[in-house]
């Protein structure tokens, strides 16, 4: 197994809280440019990563070119809930409320701020899926959880 991240940072996290037990190597890698020849994997898996890239098709792209066909692409990200009013009321809580009260809590108020912006502008998990689609994956399907706020999509490389 191969863990990526794209700062040796969040690396040296990953390191410590999992050491090496479970992965062969660690590798500071960009999902738009990803360091693996074509068809490296059998899955290949993401969480908390899509809202923050810069061209999410494209990284898709790349997430595909990486598995051999019929593997198997997971992730888990941030949606924004279906409409109504638990999409109201979470709106507000999401951007207005627990960012000041967590980034208190935390010690680290910029990085409750930073996600409701990191929300701003991207695609709803069904826009998500038909990306994924586009991408070359089939199969494609999601379920939301968190009360409909997360997404977690799965396809298979076509």
């Amino acid at each position: 197994m191969t863990g990526a991240d794209f700062t040796q940072t969040m690396l040296a996290v990953a390191a410590r809280r999992h050491g090496m037990r479970r992965l062969h190597a660690w590798v500071t890698a960009d999902a738009h440019r990803l360091p693996f020849r074509d068809g490296s994997f059998d899955v290949v898996t993401n969480a908390f990563v899509l809202r923050n890239l810069v061209d999410l098709p494209g990284a898709l792209r790349e997430m595909r070119r990486v598995l051999r066909p019929g593997g198997l692409a997971v992730c888990l990200d941030m949606t924004a809930p279906p409409g109504g009013l638990f999409s109201r009321a979470y709106r507000l809580y999401f951007s207005r409320v627990m960012p000041p009260i967590a980034g208190a809590l935390a010690g680290d108020r910029a990085a409750y701020r930073y996600l409701p912006a990191s929300l701003e502008g991207f695609p709803d998990a069904d826009a998500v899926a038909a990306m994924l689609r586009s991408a070359g994956f089939e199969d494609v399907e999601y379920r939301r959880m968190a009360g409909g706020a997360v997404a977690l999509h799965a396809g298979r490389a076509a």
